[in-house]
């Protein structure tokens, strides 16, 4: 009896605290799920200061809470949708497209980069090797390994072919068989006729 009753003083509280969780964890994935099972905790918790017994906080947390992720949660989304914003993106999908970091060489077989403060596993998703410091884009997330590229504007310049590969660049102008030309040379100058002498007069 002395259990039951300090089970019914604390019901509140625990309920309470199941509702922070909750919260927390909404934070976290951003999809409105765990946002409204803690409104359900809440409507739980409330039921219990107004002397409820534990089994009726119960009935009260799963109606509210399928009321919510019923009705309220698809109506949040869709307001979003309506406001040109798009949906909440949880869990590893919301890495794909962020920025990140090489922090050692990444190849198609493995590295390590840096996604915010995060240290991830990563390959790259084509031929050659990313040296450190690059920047890079998330493509996909594969398990626990980030599926990278380089960003365009360090594609060209720090992701290397593959081994043994000459570099890429402008191919040179072919010189003709007489060698390079050379600019033409300038006229000559006609020389002025001379005045006829009086010999040549007689």
């Amino acid at each position: 009896m002395i259990g039951g009753k300090a089970l019914e003083d604390w019901l509140g509280l625990w309920w309470l605290i199941g509702a922070i969780l909750l919260g927390v964890v909404e934070v976290m994935t951003v999809d409105f799920t765990f946002l409204m099972l803690a409104v359900g905790a809440l409507a739980a918790a409330a039921a219990a200061w107004i002397g409820a017994v534990w089994w009726v906080t119960i009935i009260v947390f799963g109606v509210v809470a399928g009321v919510m992720l019923i009705a309220v949660r698809p109506l949040l989304l869709s307001r979003l949708k309506a406001k040109g914003e798009a949906a909440p993106v949880s869990g590893t999908a919301a890495l794909v497209g962020k920025l990140a970091e090489a922090v050692t060489p990444v190849d198609e077989h493995g590295g390590r980069i840096k996604i915010g403060g995060d240290v991830w596993t990563a390959r790259f998703d084509g031929e050659g090797i990313i040296v450190p410091g690059t920047t890079l884009v998330v493509q996909a997330i594969d398990g626990a390994t980030a599926v990278v590229v380089p960003a365009p504007e360090d594609g060209a310049d720090q992701a290397s072919g593959p081994l043994g590969a000459e570099p890429v660049g402008p191919e040179p102008r072919p010189e003709t068989e007489t060698g390079p030309s050379r600019p033409p040379k300038p006229p000559r100058r006609a020389r002025p006729a001379k005045a006829p002498t009086n010999d040549e007069g007689n």
